[in-house]
Formats: C-alpha cells, sequence, structure tokens
C-alpha cells in the first residue's frame, strides 16, 4: 500500500522557469519530511515544467500535474491540486515565494496541539532579483499566536497564501471560487467563508516563516484593480447583512471615484 503523507504541499505554477526549483528546493529542506509536494503547472510555455519533472526525477514525494491549458485563475490549479491531494493536511506554497526550513513542523505541532484545524503565518518579505539567495531570519522560539476569526478578516485579509496549512476536508468543502471576477481575491473569499460557515477562528503564527518575494510590478494598476476586487467582495457581504463600517463607505467611495474616472477616460479618449 501507497504511503499516506501528513500534509500535501500544492504548488500553482506559470511559466516560473526563474523561481519554481529554488521554491521546491526550500520544500525539500522542510525539517518535517512526511509530505508530498503537487506542483500543477497551469499551461506553462517556458522551461518550468522540465525543471519540475527533473526534481520529480531527484525525488519520489514531488508530482507534476499538467493542465490543458492556461486557466488564468490561480483558483483553478490550486483546488486541482487539492482534488490531488492525499495528506491529511493541505499546504500552498506559491512558485515564487520560499518556506523557513521549520515552517511546516512548527505549524503542524501546533495544530495537533491546539487542535486547530487551519493555520497561518508571518512572512518576510524580501526583493525580486535575479540572483535571490535565502533571506535569513531571527529567532523562532517564543513567538506569538493570534486567533484569527471571520470579522477580524473582515476589516483585513492578514492571511497569506503561501502559509496555510489546513485540514484538506476543509479545502474539499470550500474551494477556491473559480469565477474571473474574483481573480488576486479568491484566497481572502476562500478564508472569509471557511471562518463565517466552518471553523469560526484559526491559529496566526507570528513568525516569519514565509519569504514573500516583491516583484517589480506595475503597483498604482494593480492596487486600482485590488479596490475594483475589494469593493466587490465587500458587497457582497453587505448583501450578506455583515455591517463592515468605514470600511464599507471607502470602498464605496473609491469605487465611485473609480467609476467616475473610467467614464471621463473613455469621454475624452
Amino acid at each position: 500500500m501507497a504511503h499516506i503523507p501528513l500534509v500535501s504541499v500544492v504548488i500553482p505554477s506559470f511559466n516560473s522557469e526563474r523561481y519554481i526549483r529554488q521554491t521546491v528546493e526550500s520544500v525539500r529542506r522542510q525539517t518535517l519530511a512526511d509530505w508530498e509536494l503537487i506542483v500543477v503547472d497551469d499551461g506553462s510555455t517556458d522551461g518550468s515544467p522540465a525543471i519540475v519533472e527533473s526534481l520529480a526525477g531527484q525525488d519520489e514525494r514531488i508530482r507534476l500535474v499538467r493542465l490543458g491549458r492556461n486557466a488564468g485563475r490561480p483558483a483553478v490549479p490550486r483546488n486541482t491540486g487539492v482534488r490531488a491531494a492525499r495528506g491529511e493536511y493541505v499546504a500552498f506554497l506559491d512558485a515564487d515565494d520560499l518556506w523557513q526550513p521549520q515552517k511546516l513542523d512548527i505549524q503542524l505541532r501546533h495544530m495537533r496541539a491546539c487542535g486547530v484545524r487551519f493555520t497561518s503565518t508571518g512572512t518576510q518579505h524580501f526583493r525580486d532579483t535575479s540572483a535571490a539567495t535565502m533571506p535569513s531570519t531571527g529567532r523562532l522560539d517564543g513567538f506569538a499566536v493570534t486567533a484569527v476569526d471571520h470579522r477580524r478578516l473582515l476589516r483585513k485579509n492578514i492571511i497569506p497564501t503561501s502559509s496555510v496549512v489546513a485540514e484538506r476536508a476543509l479545502l474539499e468543502r470550500y474551494p477556491f471560487i473559480e469565477d474571473s471576477r474574483y481573480k488576486a481575491i479568491e484566497d481572502y473569499h476562500c478564508w472569509l467563508t471557511l471562518h463565517q460557515h466552518e471553523i469560526g477562528f484559526s491559529h496566526k503564527l507570528l513568525a516569519p516563516l514565509v519569504y514573500y518575494r516583491l516583484a517589480d510590478s506595475s503597483i498604482s494598476r494593480s492596487k486600482l484593480a485590488m479596490l475594483r476586487k475589494n469593493y466587490m467582495l465587500y458587497s457582497e457581504y453587505r448583501v450578506g447583512g455583515e455591517r463592515l463600517g468605514l470600511r464599507k463607505y471607502f470602498y464605496l467611495g473609491t469605487y465611485a471615484w473609480l467609476s467616475l474616472a473610467d467614464r471621463l477616460t473613455r469621454r475624452f479618449a
């Protein structure tokens, strides 16, 4: 009978040849060895699938799952990875992020000791460079733990996806929404839904167990897009009866301004 791992690590990957080897190696360096790694390739056109296949040839715990074509939404490869998972727990890791070697061990020990079904951790940011090295981190002993509930999450998404470890059954019951309108906030939607309808609260370990890569991008454009998406998400919860206080009105006002700006741009373009 095939060994059933304790935890399944899911990495969605699209054209990630620049980083995927380093990301996979950060999983292989985990002090907890009872894992499987499922890299879900989302229709890459670069050499990243070949890199993963090469690593899988060196380590039987690594599997490559290839989607037929690019889904264009992280929710699809993440859900595919959860369906392929065999572990009692699932951990997510983005293809350009890294883990501190003790991450899985620390989180799973805490979850089993405290009986919590969902945990996240703190992050340490580092700049995107072509010759990135593993960032250093401080001491990890004696870190604080904070409880996260639905109302706290409504104020702000404080759960980094690459830090999450959760019971697989939870993620099977509440998968990421694959509607393209939720692209880039599908994780936030999932965390809100889980906390509201299933678990009530989770624990966030305030230790920098995830290295989050800050990639160069069009910051202003991404912020405008996220304002629209967060307005949509908060409106969904407003309709559902949640009272979001000043944050709701901030997004209402900001969205109104963006709508006016869009109309003026189209009119005078």
